[in-house]
């Protein structure tokens, strides 16, 4: 009907892409420690943006829209509980680590991608080098809190 709902359409068909992406990788090669979740969940996210750099746009300019705000905050949710329940039954994290923990590591690795692409359609690998750490020491201190004493 408007410009609007183009945009909610073309971002609600990345979101299915990259989560299909998502799951295919997680299937053949789930993740099997933290770093390995950060370093892979960078490196998948960022090849897709380069690889589409309308999605970048999208995903990162065009959250205008309350359907595109809901459309990224349940990607966000679901995909952070999947990766919950995958490193546990690895066993990486504990059964009672907390799900919003994992919500959090989305979240803020979204905002590091959203820098990371700020100034180029290739991201900055400083930012991404840099939010890598951050995040692995934030999930880490997370997951060491559940440690006894």
């Amino acid at each position: 009907a408007d410009r609007e709902e183009i945009l909610d359409c073309l971002i609600e068909r990345h979101i299915a892409d990259i989560d299909a992406y998502l799951r295919s990788v997680e299937q053949t090669e789930p993740p099997t420690s933290i770093d390995d979740l950060v370093g892979r969940g960078f490196d998948l996210h960022v090849a897709y943006y380069e690889a589409h750099p309308d999605a970048q746009r999208l995903w990162f300019g065009g959250r205008a829209s309350p359907t595109v705000v809901r459309e990224v905050h349940r990607y966000q949710r679901t995909v952070a509980e999947r990766v919950h329940q995958l490193l546990i039954a690895f066993g990486a994290v504990p059964a009672q680590a907390d799900p919003l923990n994992f919500e959090m590591l989305f979240v803020i690795g979204d905002s590091i991608l959203e820098r990371a692409f700020r100034d180029s359609v290739n991201a900055n690998r400083r930012v991404i080098e840099i939010g890598r750490a951050a995040l692995i020491a934030y999930i880490n201190q997370a997951l060491q809190e559940l440690q006894p004493a």
